[in-house]
């Protein structure tokens, strides 16, 4: 199933297109933020820049990953955090859905 789309039909939410996992909403430092805004490349790169990693693209990140570098590899693994619970929730959603039609 591809994002927005269920039977090859594109749905609309009331914000956005449903199955759009960047939109999943985690509560945050006392905010509901979407998961694009906590864990998206551009996050990851102005939170290593703001710990005074010299980082200034997409391009960057191997090599930061290859160095072994603990800061940025602190920021990688929070930010994976959120994105597997994304996946996670994303797969328990599913699951009750299939579930729900094995027994209607």
């Amino acid at each position: 199933m591809k994002p927005g789309q269920i039977n090859n039909e594109l749905y609309q939410g009331a914000y956005d297109y449903v199955g759009e996992i960047g939109h999943t909403l985690f509560y945050d430092r006392g905010k509901f933020r979407y998961l694009e805004n906590i864990s998206g490349v551009d996050i990851i790169i102005k939170r290593a820049r703001s710990q005074g990693l010299d980082i200034e693209n997409i391009e960057d990140i191997p090599n930061f990953l290859q160095a072994n570098n603990g800061v940025f590899s602190s920021i990688v693994r929070d930010i994976a955090t959120w994105i597997g619970a994304a996946i996670y929730a994303t797969i328990r959603w599913l699951e009750e859905k299939s579930i729900g039609k094995a027994h209607v």
